[in-house]
């Protein structure tokens, strides 16, 4: 998820910029919206994000497996 706020220095104005043009291709790859995308520094991170959601009460399906996560880590 970006974040937007008004005392972000203009030097984020680029990161940010590359960070959506990032989305949208990762986006265009995959056939989803880059509202569908989430992009995070490692996969520990992304882990933790996952293990958020399953905790979060949504139905089976709605988010992704960490367990799948694990296995395709496994197999670099």
């Amino acid at each position: 998820m970006e974040a937007e706020a008004p005392t972000a220095p203009p030097s984020n104005e680029k990161r940010l910029e590359i960070f959506r043009d990032v989305r949208r291709a990762v986006a265009g790859l995959i056939n989803a919206t880059p509202e569908e995308v989430t992009l995070q520094q490692n996969i520990t991170e992304a882990i933790t994000i996952v293990d958020d959601l399953a905790r979060s009460g949504l139905p089976a399906g709605e988010f992704p497996s960490a367990a799948l996560e694990q296995e395709a880590m496994t197999e670099l």
